[in-house]
């Protein structure tokens, strides 16, 4: 068992949008560091107990709500109660804001040019920036789609309202927390001589002056990266990191038994218009005989060697929902094709429910007391964790579950 792995995330949604573990994980490998990073969707208080994280990432819409999932005493090390990271140290969960350290790093050389600025949205986000801009005493101006909201930022922060559809006047900064799409002609209305942005998901760049998403993305990953390891982190590696993204072509569904990878599996691809194929079905097919005949008659390692194969085979199909075995992980070779290759999906759900919805004749690795099938998940835990590019908490029924893992890929295309 694999236990000095340390777990590390992002927890959002939608989340499969982010970048951030292209850099973290990359760093880590760099480093040496037995690590892992991954994306984390719908998180609940049990689900982050079980997972027992070293630290992990927050972004919308949890930065303020964050609490509701963190079953530790908190430690703010953030001067607000917005936080975008939260580091696991005794015990206790210490609560940052890098967010605003990257953006006090950019303004601070700035002040002098910068007197006027506009901010862009009312969220966690804007009242970050917000916070930053009032430190400097910089005149600040908010536009918003939500007007109660912004509103209410602007009284705390005494701030000027305007209505987002008739924006107007001069400013040398704006910093827009909402889509570089919804905030474009208002930027190139006012050509501001400074531009943040916190949209990633665009390659616009208004001008040498940006504060891109990306930018901002690594200026505010570096300090958390040298908070949880006490290294530097290598700003031209993060960024070749955080520009490459692995293909959606095939996804994989990767969990211990119970977790529902097959039901999941097959609405999955039903919801996204791809072929389902279950490698453990596929073996059955091969082999004329069911799966607990194979280990009792031919042995584990067959049954493995097998499996490897199918699952090899199965990865020449694009367009594809696969779901394999939850002991296909244990065969290395296997781990490294499908991190090379699939969007690996990790199914994590309570111990109790995957026992129950486990309980079948035909299972030869199922055990007939808890103790001894939790005893098997955690011998197996941390490769699921760590091949995993989405982690998903399936303690929720079928429906609801596909429907929150389609509508995630689908946002971040």
């Amino acid at each position: 068992m694999d236990n000095e792995l340390l777990k590390y995330g992002v927890v959002g949604t939608p989340i499969s949008h982010s970048r951030s573990p292209q850099m973290f994980n990359e760093l880590f490998r760099q480093n040496d560091i037995n690590a892992h990073y991954t994306r984390i969707l719908n998180p609940d208080v049990k689900m982050m107990n079980r997972l027992s994280l070293d630290g992990f990432n927050i972004t919308s819409p949890f930065k303020s709500s964050f609490a509701v999932f963190i079953d530790k005493e908190l430690e703010f090390q953030s001067p607000i109660k917005i936080v975008n990271a939260i580091r696991i140290f005794e015990d206790k969960a210490q609560c940052y804001n890098f967010d605003i350290i990257a953006l006090e790093e950019y303004v601070k050389d700035k002040v002098g040019k910068i007197k006027t600025a506009l901010i862009l949205g009312s969220g966690d986000t804007a009242y970050s920036s917000a916070f930053v801009l009032k430190k400097f005493r910089i005149n600040t101006e908010l536009a918003a789609r939500n007007m109660q909201k912004g509103k209410q930022l602007c009284d705390e922060f005494d701030l000027k309202y305007q209505n987002i559809s008739n924006v107007a006047g001069n400013y040398d900064l704006i910093i827009s927390t909402i889509p570089l799409g919804a905030s474009y002609k208002i930027i190139e209305k006012i050509s501001p001589e400074f531009l943040i942005s916190a949209d990633y998901t665009t390659d616009y760049k208004y001008s040498k002056n940006h504060f891109t998403g990306i930018d901002w993305l690594i200026a505010q990953a570096k300090p958390f990266y040298r908070k949880l390891t006490g290294l530097r982190a290598n700003n031209e590696l993060m960024l070749k990191a955080v520009n490459t993204e692995k293909s959606k072509s095939i996804i994989h569904l990767t969990g211990f038994m119970g977790s529902g990878k097959s039901a999941i599996g097959k609405a999955l691809a039903l919801e996204l218009g791809r072929k389902f194929i279950d490698s453990d079905e596929l073996i059955v097919n091969k082999e004329n005989m069911s799966i607990k005949d194979i280990f009792d008659k031919k042995g584990e390692d067959y049954f493995r060697q097998i499996e490897a194969e199918v699952i090899d085979d199965s990865l020449m199909n694009d367009n594809i929902v696969l779901s394999t075995g939850g002991g296909a992980l244990q065969n290395d070779t296997t781990c490294t094709i499908l991190n090379d290759i699939a969007y690996n999906i990790y199914l994590s759900a309570d111990y109790e429910v995957m026992f129950e919805r486990s309980y079948s004749n035909f299972r030869p690795l199922r055990h007939n007391d808890l103790k001894s099938f939790i005893d098997l998940f955690k011998i197996r835990e941390n490769k699921y964790y760590k091949i995993s590019d989405l982690l998903v908490n399936s303690d929720i029924d079928v429906t609801s579950c596909v429907k929150m893992i389609a509508d995630d890929i689908n946002r971040s295309k």
